[in-house]
């Protein structure tokens, strides 16, 4: 028999093993320093930010991804791999060791309501992340994919995403059309399949994108597969951090009142304000618009390296022939924009609203300043939607309730200085 300290010794020989084991497969990172995760603690405890527990379950999913790239995640074929090991295992005869399954980790989708902090959570993980990640909005999402599977097809498109940046991010992401839908689930499939990562923020939880819209057992896969591929977060937070210190009587002086104002005057004084010298204007020139297109600018003008532009409602919102692309362009080209005579807007004329609404968004989230002359406050400038969540109505208008409700909570940001 043995002795009861070599015995003892045995065992914890054996139990030495089992930790190591679970160790490799259970490895868990430290957060870094300068991480997304530390980084958002110590601006929330600084009080540079409004924070909440939702916003720090969303940085906890974040600061994961970011800990597995640090540690030298790369992208893999992953569809390669698996063919490979089924091919081994039909084999009678096995010749060398069994390729290892691919381990690709999840993803993020995060949804909320308006002004929960879901950009903010995004901007703090994608400047972590830096040179590994890609982050782009919807509208231009869409349109570089229609030019890229227009010269390569669905799934090299999809591949050449995985292979141009490990983390893709999408902010609000929406689907409105079973178009884009196809689209979206094609090169979306075809990325993970590469080993890309997908990250993406939403003002809808997976199982609500084009919910009811038309041939929506086509695009069902793809919300399975979101939630296969991603950890979905919810932010859980009924506090539009955005409004937090707003009332409704109160706008930023980047926003005025036709009703109360010369707006020319106005006008005059906050591009003086934004470019420090009273603006010269220049006559209307065209900017170009892609490789076949221009867009109209009535009025600009340029002062120490910072150019402004002036344009009515009218000319960006209201002709059918303008949109996103348009809207980048002019966001690309100018650090402020000014639009004036923004009327009230109802679902009435859904395709002028929705216009304004990219309009915001790109400008938005190119950090553009706009100065905005309305008929009334952001909270009253878009009217209450009319459609039940669930009812029979176009699904294209039945999400622009929601892009109402994320314009009027941007717009207010974008007043203030």
């Amino acid at each position: 028999l043995e002795h009861p300290s070599i015995e003892r010794a045995g065992h914890c020989e054996r139990l030495s093993m089992v930790v190591r084991t679970l160790a490799r497969h259970l490895r868990v990172l430290p957060s870094r320093a300068d991480g997304p995760l530390r980084r958002w603690e110590r601006l929330v405890a600084e009080g540079k930010m409004r924070g909440d527990a939702g916003q720090l379950g969303v940085m906890r999913a974040l600061d994961r991804i970011d800990r597995v790239i640090a540690s030298g995640y790369a992208s893999v074929d992953v569809e390669a791999l698996t063919r490979s090991i089924r091919a081994w295992d039909a084999r009678e005869k096995k010749e060398g060791p069994r390729p290892r399954k691919p381990r690709v980790p999840r993803g993020v989708y995060v949804h909320g309501g308006v002004g929960a902090g879901k950009s903010t959570c995004a901007d703090l993980f994608f400047e972590s992340l830096g040179a590994a990640g890609r982050r782009v909005h919807f509208h231009e999402f869409m349109l570089e994919l229609h030019r890229r599977i227009h010269v390569d097809g669905v799934r090299k498109a999809g591949r050449a995403l995985a292979a141009e940046s490990i983390v893709l991010g999408v902010d609000e992401f929406e689907v409105v059309d079973v178009a884009d839908a196809m689209i979206v689930r094609g090169v979306l499939e075809a990325m993970w399949g590469r080993g890309g990562i997908l990250v993406a923020t939403s003002n809808r939880p997976p199982q609500k994108l084009y919910r009811g819209g038309p041939n929506y057992s086509y695009f069902a896969p793809l919300v399975a597969a979101i939630e296969r591929r991603c950890f979905v977060v919810d932010v859980e937070s009924t506090v539009d951090h955005r409004l937090a210190d707003a009332t409704d009587d109160v706008v930023g002086p980047r926003h005025a009142w036709t009703r109360d104002v010369d707006v020319e005057a106005w006008l005059d004084a906050a591009i003086s304000d934004e470019l420090g010298t009273r603006p010269t204007w220049l006559a209307e020139r065209h900017l170009r618009v892609g490789d076949t297109r221009s867009l109209l600018v009535p009025r600009s003008v340029q002062h120490d390296g910072r150019r402004a532009a002036v344009f009515r409602f009218d000319d960006l919102c209201d002709a059918s022939y303008v949109g996103a692309v348009d809207y980048g362009a002019l966001a690309d080209a100018f650090d402020v924009v000014a639009l004036l005579d923004v009327p009230p807007l109802d679902f009435h004329k859904h395709d002028r609203a929705r216009r304004f609404v990219t309009l915001v968004d790109c400008l938005y989230e190119s950090r553009v300043i706009l100065l905005i002359s309305a008929h009334c406050p952001p909270h009253d400038l878009f009217a209450p939607p009319p459609l039940r969540d669930d009812g029979p109505d176009l699904i294209s208008v039945r999400e622009l309730g929601w892009a109402f409700r994320r314009a009027a909570s941007r717009l207010v940001e974008m007043t203030k200085p």
